[in-house]
């Protein structure tokens, strides 16, 4: 596994992490254009795992992911709120 800082000009991302067979895989951080974030574990380039979404608005997602979607028990900590919770199904709703 190596560590790579990989930009993508076009779509104006950024993602620094590990990688294998120019996947992500393994601990990582993702900057979208937004100003979103994403920051836990890749598994084979998708979201996997327990992970932190970041939203631009100062919003934070805490919970797990399975192939690029929320997954199960999060909290999402919002800036005009303490916090609320609420069980994601495999369709992100």
């Amino acid at each position: 596994m190596q560590r790579v800082l990989q930009l993508d000009l076009i779509r104006r991302t950024k993602c620094v992490g590990q990688w294998i067979s120019n996947q992500r895989h393994g601990q990582g951080r993702m900057q979208y254009s937004n100003g979103d974030a994403y920051e836990g574990l890749w598994i084979k380039d998708h979201r996997n795992g327990l992970a932190k979404y970041f939203y631009a608005n100062g919003d934070v997602f805490v919970g797990r992911y399975e192939h690029n979607r929320r997954e199960g028990l999060g909290t999402i900590y919002m800036v005009n709120m303490i916090q609320c919770c609420k069980v994601l199904t495999k369709s992100g709703k």
